[in-house]
């Protein structure tokens, strides 16, 4: 039997909508991060040297193009006329993100601003790595369920109806749990999408969204509540927080000064609370393990680094340890989702597809049942 016209139109359609949301998805949440890796790698090397940043910043967007370029210029011009770095950067905040310039101000607050841009360089680069590593693993499912559900959605709405028919009419009657497993297959599909969707969002910039405050603090809450992305979140802030204090600190910045700053510099508007919160009870006289083990964000091991930092009056290897332990477990996360999605997807539409392949056999098989035993 040919496929005819229409059918091969729907086929196209079918397979290249999920594709075509898909790559321009993927352009618009890595661009901005490919532009900041750029950006601060270039930063940390010119500042490394002592070089002027607002020439240097106007010879990088000779070799860039767009936006970009023209975001370069204009922090250029604002450099050349006595500006400051930080008052630059906010000028184009939709292409910097929040915690950066955070980062940023607390760089210049201490004086350990080349410091910053390679601590930024490398968080830029892992940014970037985990975004793309998490898109493809999340694409591979999106597209498996996208297409097991066309297909399944097109045998229980076509060719199901059709055997109903037949069997009726040799007196056969049709699997009861049939109609049960299409409630079911429904349910895994979209189940399957909630969870491949939860890890995309932990990759959703803001920046493309709007200036609206309302809608990155809704945003901001979808992460924080839903459980892949709330673990990644939670991690990125901890250490966004330890690596913003231990640069202050290190630059003699006075603790309730450095402290201030650095509950400033969050990735997430509820972690932000939190850190909040941490900082107003050591206002009060808490100690900062005491305060971080009722913010409820910092896990007991890092609380316990806090409490023997503390007691041993350096506070800088503790800090630096959250850190590194922080980009460990958010490199872990990344590297289990990667390893258990896809195969899970696999599964999950293997046994779909099989099951309606032996539900639909089954009844066949009643039907030829009958027909071989009828009279002549």
């Amino acid at each position: 039997m040919q496929p005819t016209p229409m059918t091969l139109v729907v086929g196209i359609v079918t397979i290249a909508t999920p594709v075509t949301v898909l790559a321009v998805l993927y352009v618009l949440w890595t661009r901005r991060e490919r532009n900041l890796a750029v950006l601060m790698g270039y930063l940390a090397s010119v500042t490394s040297r002592g070089y002027p940043l607002g020439g240097a910043l106007q010879a990088l967007a000779g070799t860039t193009g767009g936006a970009f370029r023209r975001a370069l210029n204009n922090m250029g011009a604002v450099l050349q006329r006595g500006g400051t770095l930080s008052d630059a950067l906010m000028r184009h905040a939709r292409m910097i993100p929040a915690e950066y310039l955070d980062l940023i101000l607390a760089g210049e607050s201490s004086g350990h601003l080349a410091e910053v841009f390679q601590v930024l360089s490398r968080r830029g680069r892992q940014t970037l790595d985990h975004r793309a590593r998490l898109f493809a693993t999340a694409a591979y499912p999106l597209l498996l369920f996208w297409l097991v559900g066309s297909v399944t959605m097109l045998v229980f709405t076509v060719v199901v109806p059709k055997f109903h028919e037949i069997a009726k009419s040799y007196g056969c009657t049709f699997s009861p749990w049939l109609g049960g497993l299409s409630i079911l297959w429904r349910l895994v599909i979209l189940l399957g999408f909630a969870f491949v969707g939860s890890i995309l969002v932990i990759a959703l910039p803001t920046s493309w969204l709007g200036r609206s405050q309302a809608l990155t603090d809704f945003t901001d809450t979808i992460k924080w509540w839903l459980p892949v992305s709330h673990w990644y979140e939670k991690h990125q802030a901890t250490k966004l927080f330890a690596q913003s204090l231990e640069i202050q600190l290190r630059g003699g910045v006075a603790f309730r000064d450095a402290l201030q700053l650095a509950c400033q510099a969050k990735v997430n508007q509820d972690a932000g609370k939190r850190l909040e919160r941490m900082r107003e009870d050591i206002e009060r006289g808490l100690s900062l393990s005491a305060a971080a083990a009722r913010c409820g964000l910092f896990p007991s091991t890092f609380v316990q680094l806090f409490a023997m930092g503390e007691t041993g009056g350096n506070m800088l290897p503790a800090l630096q340890e959250i850190a590194s332990r922080s980009t460990d477990a958010c490199d872990r996360m990344v590297t289990w989702t990667t390893l258990v999605v896809v195969p899970a997807a696999v599964v999950v539409a293997g046994l779909t597809v099989a099951t309606i392949g032996i539900s639909m056999f089954r009844m066949f098989a009643d039907i030829m049942t009958i027909v071989s035993g009828s009279p002549a």
